[in-house]
């Protein structure tokens, strides 16, 4: 919800800034409609200016990578990723951005697409998940990490880290079985 708020500030203040660029430059005279100042929103130079500061890129980039920070913020903290049925539509809803923007984001921060993004997480989640309780069958694994097949869950899991599920759950150490039993 509060990257919505965010999203929404950006883009007004954006829209009331480029509106009246147009004024100024279709008008010698100064804008003397303005809003009324208990409806403008205050804005922090002091984190405008460290954001100058911690990135190099233009100013499109930067903003391009605190809305993605944001999204994974939102998507790691409210465990968004372990919903079988999240996808990119739900992403493009709250940042109330395009798809365009959304894969470009992924592609640019994350290295990969959303979808990878997404299993990736999946993935580090399934791997807590053996460690904490090894007991666990690989099946519900699979669906408590937000997989909405054991057969995608063997799948990526294979690709992205050489053995299938059950192989790597049978070379944890043994401490870690005894541990939990």
């Amino acid at each position: 919800m509060a990257l919505a708020v965010y999203v929404f500030y950006v883009r007004r203040k954006s829209a009331r800034s480029d509106s009246q660029k147009k004024g100024e430059a279709l008008s010698s005279e100064p804008n003397e409609e303005k809003m009324p100042e208990a409806l403008s929103m205050p804005v922090d130079t002091e984190e405008k200016e460290a954001d100058k500061v911690t990135y190099i890129s233009d100013a499109k980039d930067v903003s391009d990578r605190e809305l993605f920070e944001r999204i994974h913020h939102l998507i790691v903290s409210d465990k968004l990723f372990l919903d079988p049925a999240f996808s990119r539509e739900h992403v493009i809803k709250l940042a109330l951005v395009n798809k365009n923007k959304v894969a470009k984001m992924f592609r640019q921060f994350a290295h990969t697409n959303f979808n990878g993004y997404v299993n990736a997480l999946r993935l580090e989640y399934a791997l807590a998940l053996m460690h904490s309780q090894p007991e666990m069958p690989i099946k519900a694994v699979a669906y408590d990490a937000g997989f909405n097949s054991v057969r995608t869950f063997y799948r990526a899991f294979e690709k992205a880290y050489g053995k299938t599920p059950v192989e790597y759950k049978a070379s944890l150490p043994v401490s870690i079985k005894k541990e939990v039993k």
